[in-house]
């Protein structure tokens, strides 16, 4: 079994969820999805991603993470979120999955006072309401399988609670420090 993003190979994830099931056929599986980003090493979707689905700040600029590596996608642009649901309805097919885990499904703005520098406030307002429709879309298109974001941590974003099944937080896992 790969591990690692079984190095961002999607068919590779999908052999591996199909074994996992055949050692535990009780396991519920979740492969990952970005919700906020477009990593680098992305492999699935590769020749119908658009370019003009990146975020761009006030200089038209593409808005990375902060380690450099992914670059945020406009959740305001439905034909981005669309994209992203028919990909996702394509993994629900491929693997004996319960449903999909939306990573990085944190909002933007707020207490994070670097957005009010790079993005107007309708943007971050636009982009937000774009989160919320695409796990609300993604539910929506996966039927009665499950969907969990993990971005419950920081922005405290409980309303996708209201769209989605459940929330995970790892930010545990990286500021032990703050845990309680």
């Amino acid at each position: 079994i790969n591990n690692g993003h079984a190095n961002w190979d999607m068919e590779k994830v999908h052999a591996d969820a199909k074994a996992l099931k055949v050692l535990n056929p009780d396991l519920e599986i979740y492969p990952y999805f970005s919700a906020s980003f477009r990593f680098d090493r992305d492999t699935y979707g590769k020749t119908t991603f658009k370019s003009q689905w990146y975020l761009k700040d006030k200089d038209k600029k593409k808005l990375s993470n902060a380690k450099g590596a992914a670059d945020y996608v406009d959740l305001s642009k439905k034909a981005y979120r669309t994209w992203a649901v028919g990909i996702i309805q394509d993994w629900m097919t491929k693997a004996p999955y319960s449903g999909i885990l939306l990573d990085d499904a944190d909002q933007i703005g707020g207490k994070k006072k670097q957005w009010a520098n790079k993005l107007a406030k309708k943007d971050i307002t636009d982009w937000n309401n774009g989160l919320t429709a695409l796990v609300s879309e993604v539910q929506q298109a996966i039927g009665d399988k499950h969907v969990i974001f993990n971005g419950i941590a920081g922005n405290q974003n409980s309303g996708l609670l209201t769209v989605a099944d459940s929330a995970v937080n790892d930010d545990f896992c990286f500021n032990r420090a703050k845990a309680t």
